[in-house]
């Protein structure tokens, strides 16, 4: 019983052992607070560099393959080998091409005219099927007609139902206007009165939409070049669209340069025989059958001569398409991680340190003991004890003050800056409204069993040190 009595008496009688506890409450605080913060941020990326994107996206290579077969360019055939997997939620058919927009007026004048302004911008232009109109159509045909039985339909499905573009229409953009109705977002703005024949609608990215200083209702010039179906030869392609409103995905790419417009007057616009590039994929159960579904789409869609094949990345998710950054991301958080972890081994030194010290001044204390009957793995234990408590002390401190302050971090981080004017966030270099965090239980505990393991570690070699005294030598020590 005297060991636990003495070792406390030891750890408060020596200020210093303060020093060891502040280590080690530094070394489990910093990397419980930093990893939650770089964790919340990584899962906050992923939700801002998806933006618009599908779970998978299916963009076949419109060729002659080895085999002498050409891949099919009508987007039936693969939509229908898709919706019969039982894994796949929604599908939805996309047309993509890219072009110069200008608001400043017609393209070919503006480019003669060596305009400098900054009207001119490159976009990439997406067509969409919104076909809300359709499913209510459908739903009141199965009711009337086929009442309590199945729909002798194929289930109508379009970007809504495959993609996050709703939620994009309805954040409120910084930059932009809402579309009037985002359910049927290609209706011409209110107040929209033509002269002439009515123009197409289009949904511009926020960035864009303040980049050329649009309006809902402005008259926006895009201009593109399409290959011949049959000559090849490049044809310049150019059309006035009206601005119905925007979008905010939160992934500054796609809001800086995507239009969007329906995918029939995409086509119509382009005219190179093309109805789709690329099919936008929802999956039940992302986490555990992407994977597969993208293995097992290749595998019959190669079958088929409705993929390319030759190990080309026709099929892909959308970590793949933005593995860069996410990769990125995760190799900062190992590299924070590591750097942190170095915090917790200098306060083990730190207690090795004190703990040496204290074993060279408590000699006489350490004959004593030993001569009343102390016998060495008491003593080795009792200097343990020192060490436990500086572990236990700072450790769970750590733990928890890290985990109030990774859940609190806004919070914090508001006080910080109406008290001090100091911004511990830019948040106008991330699309993030407030700091970022996600506390993962797994961590905490690995974080203060680490601070707790790799202090007994360090203090066992004093401990070890002060058990192996000799008694004799030790008593005459002055």
């Amino acid at each position: 019983m005297f060991r636990y009595f003495l070792s406390w008496r030891y750890l408060i009688s020596r200020r210093t052992n303060y020093i060891g506890i502040a280590g080690i409450f530094l070394g489990v605080f910093a990397p419980i607070l930093i990893q939650s913060i770089m964790t919340g941020f990584l899962e906050e990326s992923k939700r801002v560099l998806r933006g618009n994107l599908s779970d998978v996206a299916i963009e076949p290579m419109f060729a002659e393959r080895e085999d002498g077969r050409a891949v099919e360019t009508a987007a039936g055939p693969l939509t229908r080998l898709v919706r019969e997997d039982a894994r796949v939620g929604a599908v939805a058919v996309q047309l993509s091409w890219y072009g110069i927009a200008s608001e400043g007026g017609p393209l070919s004048r503006l480019i003669l005219t060596g305009n400098q302004t900054g009207q001119l911008s490159a976009v990439e232009l997406v067509g969409i099927d919104v076909l809300t109109v359709d499913k209510l159509v459908q739903s009141i045909f199965a009711v009337l007609y086929f009442p309590g039985r199945a729909l002798p339909l194929p289930p109508i499905q379009d970007e809504l139902d495959a993609t996050d573009f709703l939620d994009s229409l309805k954040r409120e953009p910084r930059f932009g206007s809402r579309v009037a109705n985002p359910l049927l977002p290609f209706n011409a703005p209110p107040g929209y009165r033509p002269k002439g024949r009515k123009k197409a609608s289009i949904i511009v990215g926020e960035s864009l939409f303040y980049q050329l200083d649009l309006r809902r209702g402005s008259i926006l010039h895009i201009g593109s070049s399409t290959p011949h179906p049959e000559t090849g030869e490049l044809r310049p392609n150019t059309r006035e669209f009206v601005v119905a409103g925007s979008f905010s995905s939160r992934d500054r790419r796609s809001d800086t340069d995507r239009i969007y417009m329906a995918r029939s007057e995409l086509a119509d616009f382009l005219q190179d025989g093309r109805s789709f590039s690329k099919l936008m994929v929802t999956l039940d159960d992302y986490e555990n059958d992407a994977e597969a579904f993208c293995s097992s789409v290749v595998q019959s869609g190669d079958e088929q001569a409705l993929l390319f094949g030759d190990d080309l990345p026709e099929v892909r998710t959308w970590e793949t398409q933005k593995q860069g950054m996410i990769g990125a991301v995760k190799n900062e958080r190992v590299m924070m991680g590591i750097m942190l972890g170095l915090v917790l081994v200098v306060a083990g030194f730190t207690i090795f340190a004190i703990l040496s010290m204290m074993v060279f001044e408590k000699r006489r204390d350490i004959g004593i003991l030993t001569a009343i009957g102390a016998t060495p793995r008491k003593i080795m234990h009792t200097f343990l004890l020192i060490g436990l408590w500086d572990a236990l002390i700072g450790a769970t401190a750590g733990a928890v003050l890290g985990t109030w302050a990774a859940l609190r971090i806004g919070s914090i981080d508001a006080w910080v800056s109406e008290q001090f004017g100091f911004e511990l966030f830019q948040h106008d270099v991330f699309a993030f409204d407030q700091i970022p965090s996600k506390v993962q239980p797994v961590v905490v505990l690995c974080m203060l069993a680490s601070g707790i393991i790799l202090t007994l570690l360090f203090a066992a070699v004093p401990a070890w040190r002060a058990s192996r005294l000799d008694p004799l030598d030790a008593l005459r020590t002055e």
